[in-house]
């Protein structure tokens, strides 16, 4: 059992979603909003959807395409039935989603229960105009609602849609756990990576890490966490402004990056294009 559940958990995969919003004098989606949840689920099968051709462009490798090609329902769910109710708790999981891994004859629907899904988040901490700059704090946020069935090397970023604004400063912290609900045993500090001329935020997040405070090493999964940034337009007053953040998946080798342009667009690197998820935006206003 603990093999194939560590085969699993050890599968890389590549999920670099790009969504692109447009400048404040372009009418946004109705949807638009400041809370975004993705599951992994729906970003694994349309990763599948790619050509072998893609996703070599991309960078992956023939293993790690034949890897990918292996992730169906039907293994996440045998893994997951194999776990112990204790276990599929300590993921996050609800007693409805573990009934229905349990007990529904439906593959897809029962291991759509089994899949991870993340929530990222957009917010304002601080907004001001003073002596002749305006000066933006944003944050952005995720969470992991239930533990993924992979692992990955994450990227979270965020951004404004107006260039006036560039970045004085920014941090970020992800907090590990040995299970959703657990105490933090780890808080690790972000290294924040600063994008387009200092208009974009962003820093990657390796998803998982040893714990050795157990009887054995155990895997500890950073569930949540935040990056900050604050942000000044010189001599301008801006009396309102979009903002946004992403958080995506990115396959470890591959050295993942992100890239800031066209105002207010945070696109993943490589750039596979993916219908799976969007940015979370909100407007404020001075």
């Amino acid at each position: 059992m603990k093999k194939k559940i560590a085969m699993l958990f050890l599968v890389l995969t590549l999920c670099l979603p790009t969504y692109v919003y447009a400048s404040e004098d372009v009418p946004r989606e109705l949807d638009s909003t400041d809370t975004v949840t993705v599951s992994e689920r729906d970003m694994i099968l349309e990763l599948q959807e790619k050509t072998d051709s893609d996703l070599r462009k991309a960078g992956l490798s023939p293993s790690e395409i034949s890897r990918l090609r292996a992730i169906n329902d039907k293994t996440v769910l045998e893994a997951a039935r194999k776990q112990s109710d204790f276990e599929l708790k300590q993921r996050g999981l609800t007693e409805t989603q573990i009934s229905i891994i349990r007990n529904e004859p439906n593959i897809q629907t029962a291991a759509s229960q089994a899949y991870g899904e993340v929530t990222y988040t957009i917010k304002k901490v601080a907004y001001e105009y003073k002596s002749g700059n305006t000066v933006l704090t944003i944050k952005a946020t995720w969470e992991w609602n239930s533990a993924p069935m992979c692992l990955f090397t994450d990227i979270i970023a965020m951004t404004t849609s107006d260039y006036n604004f560039t970045k004085t400063s920014s941090s970020g912290w992800a907090n590990y756990r040995l299970s959703k609900n657990g105490e933090v045993k780890s808080k690790s500090a972000l290294t924040m990576e600063t994008g387009d001329s200092g208009r974009g935020i962003s820093s990657k997040i390796n998803l998982s890490k040893t714990y050795n405070g157990a009887a054995r090493p155990t895997k500890m999964i950073a569930f949540d966490g935040y990056i900050t940034g604050t942000l000044r337009a010189d001599k301008k007053k801006i009396s309102a402004v979009g903002i946004s953040s992403r958080y995506g998946h990115a396959e470890i080798a591959l050295n993942p990056s992100v890239s800031f342009g066209d105002g207010a667009s945070i696109s993943f690197s490589p750039s596979i294009s993916m219908k799976t998820g969007k940015e979370a935006y909100q407007r404020v206003t001075l």
